[in-house]
């Protein structure tokens, strides 16, 4: 079963500032969330479309295929 790529965005909006670096304290300052929140989901955006582009196809089709669960 080949893997399929989830899209939907919620997910990697959410992986994407987390693992974005954070200065201690950004928590607890509602600019500073807004400021991260925008900052890593152009990053998440431009590793996404870096990753899906043509030139990049060999890398994709590397990934390991999906067992069926039976």
């Amino acid at each position: 079963m080949k893997q399929s790529w989830g899209l939907g965005g919620l997910i990697e909006a959410e992986v994407g500032l987390y693992n974005f670096p954070q200065p201690a304290g950004w928590d607890r300052d509602l600019k500073e969330i807004c400021e991260l929140r925008r900052q890593s989901l152009v990053h998440e955006r431009e590793s996404m479309e870096r990753f899906f582009s043509p030139g990049h196809s060999k890398e994709r089709d590397s990934h390991k295929e999906l067992s069926p669960v039976t």
